[in-house]
């Protein structure tokens, strides 16, 4: 369901009505709330989706839609592959061989998995250019004179900082004041910030070379995003057969912020219960917050059990029964 639909179901939860702007954005606000709770509290119907990511260089990173991918293995031409292993991000720290600290080897050497990386990442794509302007652009002319504060590295390899009358800020702020912007400040290594006002429309980001003007799309920013930080997963130097993997991705919570935005979970019960719960800890009642939370997830529960696939069989092992408690270290 999308924003304006489920504000025209559940508004009475918030306001008696939704007769002026206050009160929109009043019934907005609270329903972004209960989205952000919801989707941080499980994977319901609707909050996993199997997408196809291309992997050019050695990582991947995951759309800002997605918080983490679940389950992840590589595509092939006739789209048959197993699963591979995801490791987290202490993985590379542990004491192994020489072949993970690089990985353009992983493949030679028999290592198949996807190493995660972390939040954190403003951009889908690192630039290709030692030396690089940023290009940006703006689709909505709502959008004029709109501010973005972008943090990276100078020319000399520095952190950039600009001078502000007797005071000085970290990185540089430009501002669409066209259609399409291009900095005076040139750029090397690694973007490490950018943050955005609530923009009416998508805004894009390119990497202008300092040296042969050559140009590549490195971000694409939706109106609800104001501090991007994409999932990256690191994969190796993967070989043509293997330049796409497919994944199972948890969504990420973003606010709608436009009528057409999806709202997740699209179920109103759920909504409508965890708006009452929301008023009931800003009224600090615990109790009752704890009661329309619990059934926001009932619902969803129940909702996730019509949607799955037939019984499973599960297998449950008693560790004494095997002696397993009493393993040590050498045994």
């Amino acid at each position: 369901m999308i924003l304006s639909d489920v504000r025209e179901a559940i508004f009475d939860v918030v306001v008696p009505n939704i007769n002026s702007e206050d009160k929109i954005d009043l019934v907005d606000k609270y329903i972004n709330f209960a989205q952000e709770r919801l989707i941080n509290s499980g994977k319901w119907k609707g909050m996993t989706k199997e997408i196809a990511v291309t992997a050019p260089t050695d990582f991947i990173t995951l759309p800002p839609r997605f918080a983490s991918c679940l389950a992840i293995r590589y595509l092939t031409d006739d789209n048959f592959s197993s699963s591979i292993s995801i490791r987290n991000q202490w993985f590379r720290y542990i004491n192994s061989g020489p072949y993970l600290s690089s990985p353009d080897s992983w493949f030679s050497c028999g290592y198949v998995a996807a190493d995660d990386l972390g939040d954190g990442f403003c951009t889908y794509s690192d630039s290709p250019y030692d030396s690089y302007y940023l290009k940006f652009t703006r689709s909505n002319p709502g959008d004029n004179n709109l501010g973005i504060l972008v943090k990276g590295y100078d020319s000399a390899g520095e952190i950039i900082f600009t001078d502000n009358g007797s005071e000085s800020y970290e990185g540089i702020i430009t501002t669409l004041s066209a259609a399409t912007i291009q900095t005076s400040q040139v750029f090397t290594n690694q973007i490490y910030s950018l943050r955005k006002q609530v923009s009416q429309g998508y805004i894009t980001l390119d990497a202008v070379s300092a040296t042969t003007g050559a140009s590549t799309r490195i971000g694409y920013y939706m109106p609800g995003e104001t501090q991007p930080s994409y999932h990256r997963y690191l994969t190796g130097d993967l070989s043509e057969t293997y330049d796409t993997v497919a994944a199972i991705c948890k969504l990420r919570y973003l606010p709608a912020v436009t009528d057409s935005d999806e709202v997740v979970p699209s179920n109103i019960g759920a909504l409508r219960n965890a708006l009452i719960a929301l008023k009931k800890e800003t009224e600090s009642d615990k109790a009752g917050y704890a009661e329309f939370f619990a059934d926001a997830i009932t619902l969803l529960n129940d909702e996730t059990r019509e949607s799955r696939g037939g019984s499973r069989f599960s297998l449950n092992v008693d560790a004494s029964s095997y002696q397993f408690c009493n393993l040590f270290q050498g045994r």
